[in-house]
């Protein structure tokens, strides 16, 4: 080791003086000593220079070698004893040390284990079914056997009355003659729902027929169908008495009025007489402000319940909703920054219908606040699988799992053309300017001669 720090001093210093070396290269030497004490005995010597440094650290290694070949055993026991005294009582450092490290390996192995289970819980959750009826279709509170009771051929027959109607087909000879317009979804001087609309309604008998009558608190006069009244039996009508007043929709389009006319109105075992109009339709009758009033009728809608007269009937949330709910039909992950076609199933309604029209697809106010993206409103055709355009806009992987509302579709009730755009052309294709630029073209070419303003054309 000696040679060797005076070779590398010599590289390291070329010009400087030899005793300037030899201070160095002494220095590094004992420095480079791992016993303590054959450095501190060569550092109490004062050696003159590297070489006597080296004899000394020689001859004290020698001395120190001899001395333990006698006494190898002790010192071999001592060493042993303290090397198992050190293992067997560590020091507070070493314990906290190994019990932050043991602690660390516990929540891992748990952090794996929670991961590897709700991995699992996904695999194995699979398609959400009705806890009801057992159907994949759709979820407990879209089932239609919630309300029990309410089914039957009366029910059937004026569901598929309505259908027809809405889709143009005449039921019958009177059915095809003319309507009045605002007959389909109107009200009666306030708010009136449709069958095919979100509604309270009460199972009754009008005269002894079946029929659910709507509770509207928003319309003045209480109504019955002109079909509803039509299928009541003769022996059972009373005299129909023309009405003066003109009894408008929400929107103030007169309704087509028949007449008025009193009614049994049977309720579970209760019966009222009830003064009520015959109008054109699309549900079977209207519970009005006349009626509530004069009853004293409250409705709990927490407990699905109407009290008239201190008697408790129970109501029916019934009808289709203005638009129908769309949902992930399969497991998808969503990459980040990017937009993929996701497939989608819109669900039936709570009689098991499609809408027959094309709609727009719209996402729903719960999926624009959650984390997972944005759905791109688009027009499809309906039918129970549809495409989805969502785009996650997030630097993270998101994964949508089936049954995941994201939007609604809404049918299209009504479509506007184009304006006509002949004229526009016709006079492109000729040098006259069109109507709606005139005006910016003369003032754009107020300081061009002809020539110009036929080539600005």
């Amino acid at each position: 080791m000696g040679q060797d720090i005076r070779r590398l001093i010599n590289f390291a210093y070329p010009t400087t003086p030899n005793d300037v070396r030899e201070i160095l290269a002494m220095e590094q030497f004992l420095d480079g000593l791992h016993d303590s004490e054959i450095r501190l005995k060569i550092k109490q010597a004062r050696p003159a220079d590297l070489n006597d440094a080296v004899q000394m650290a020689v001859e004290l290694e020698a001395f120190y070698r001899a001395e333990k070949r006698h006494t190898e055993g002790i010192v071999r026991a001592t060493k042993d004893v303290k090397s198992i005294n050190r293992a067997s009582y560590p020091s507070p450092l070493e314990k906290a040390i190994r019990t932050i490290q043991e602690s660390v390996t516990n929540l891992e192995k748990e952090i794996r284990d929670m991961k590897r289970a709700q991995f699992q819980n996904r695999e194995n959750k699979g398609k959400r079914k009705c806890f009801k009826c057992g159907s994949p279709d759709h979820l407990q509170r879209s089932c239609p056997r919630s309300n029990q009771g309410m089914a039957g051929q009366n029910k059937k027959k004026r569901r598929q009355f309505w259908r027809n109607r809405n889709k143009g087909k005449p039921n019958s000879e009177n059915d095809s003659k003319d309507q009045a317009p605002s007959s389909e979804g109107q009200s009666v001087e306030g708010h009136c729902k449709s069958i095919h609309e979100p509604g309270i309604d009460v199972n009754a008998f009008i005269n002894g027929f079946q029929a659910n009558l709507l509770i509207d608190t928003g319309a003045t006069v209480s109504l019955v169908s002109n079909v509803v009244y039509g299928n009541i039996s003769a022996s059972s009508k009373t005299s129909v008495s023309p009405v003066d007043a003109n009894i408008l929709s929400t929107n103030g389009t007169p309704l087509k009025v028949i007449g008025k006319t009193k009614l049994d109105i049977k309720i579970d075992n209760k019966e009222w007489c009830q003064e009520a109009i015959i109008a054109d339709l699309n549900v079977d009758g209207i519970l009005g402000m006349d009626f509530l009033r004069a009853n004293d009728c409250i409705i709990n809608i927490q407990r699905g319940i109407i009290t008239i007269l201190n008697e408790e009937h129970r109501i029916n949330f019934e009808g289709l909703r203005g638009c129908y709910r769309v949902t992930v039909a399969e497991t998808v992950p969503l990459p980040p920054a990017s937009e993929v076609i996701v497939p989608g199933l819109l669900c039936k309604s709570e009689d098991g219908c499609l809408p027959a029209k094309s709609g727009i697809i719209e996402p729903s106010e719960k999926f624009l606040t959650s984390s997972f993206g944005c759905l791109a409103r688009t027009l499809v055709r309906s039918s129970e699988s549809i495409p989805l355009r969502v785009m996650n806009l997030s630097s993270e992987t998101k994964i949508l799992y089936p049954g995941t509302e994201v939007g609604k579709f809404t049918p299209i009730t009504e479509v506007h053309s184009l304006p006509d755009l002949s004229a526009v052309s016709e006079a492109s294709d000729s040098n006259d300017v069109p109507r709606h630029l005139q005006d910016i073209f003369l003032r754009c070419t107020t300081s061009l001669d002809d020539s110009d303003k036929e080539k600005a054309k």
